[in-house]
């Protein structure tokens, strides 16, 4: 993501170094916050920017949570053109870390990015007709395709997932696919650049839906 303003953003799908850099079309979905603290039908909400390289930096939230919140992270800057991204672990009802990741044959040293970071708490709501549900898998996620039962019943929904911990200490990104509506299937994709194998350890999945 970068050109980030208050009415839009430019994406692409960015590819590891290691392979081609022509992907083929991928449905995205988004969330988008206004920095600072919300609150939606009772679900407590935190948007906020930090400056993040490779080194982990504890985030601390200007709120205190009931309980640890589900974090999502995306890089919002091209500062350094290598491929990289995010990693969260330690996510408390106070403080989360994040840092930026690139490619495993890389040396691991890239530069400051504005990295944009939205915290949810976990639970279901209804505003203005719409469910909105928010939950995490607890560390049961692996390279294998796992369906997540989400526990509502949505026709059509935004999803967006991504990891809550780094267990595993190769880079890999969060992969979804046949959202129904019931459930999703979820699965923690490593890169190959240094070596084939892509067996990744159990991870935790944090999720949000919305629906439409």
């Amino acid at each position: 993501f970068r050109n980030v303003t208050t009415t839009g953003f430019e994406f692409q799908i960015d590819e590891w170094e290691y392979l081609d850099g022509y992907h083929i079309t991928e449905m995205i979905q988004y969330l988008a916050f206004e920095p600072g603290e919300h609150e939606i039908a009772g679900l407590k909400i935190e948007a906020f920017k930090a400056n993040i390289n490779s080194s982990w930096q504890t985030l601390n939230f200007s709120q205190s949570f009931a309980a640890a919140p589900a974090v999502f992270a995306q890089i919002a800057t091209v500062n350094e053109a290598d491929a990289a991204t995010t990693r969260i672990r330690n996510i408390s009802n106070t403080s989360v870390q994040v840092q930026l990741e690139e490619q495993e044959q890389n040396s691991q040293r890239h530069v400051d990015e504005e990295v944009h970071i939205i915290a949810i708490e976990t639970g279901v709501a209804v505003f203005e007709g719409k469910t909105i549900a928010v939950g995490t898998t607890g560390r049961s996620v692996n390279h294998n395709w796992a369906t997540v039962n989400h526990g509502q019943s949505i026709s059509d929904y935004t999803l967006v997932a991504g990891k809550q911990s780094t267990y595993g200490g190769d880079t890999a990104t969060t992969r979804i696919r046949n959202m129904t509506a019931n459930s999703f299937q979820v699965q923690i994709d490593e890169e190959q650049s240094r070596e084939s194998e892509i067996n990744h350890t159990t991870e935790d999945i944090g999720w949000i839906i919305v629906g439409d």
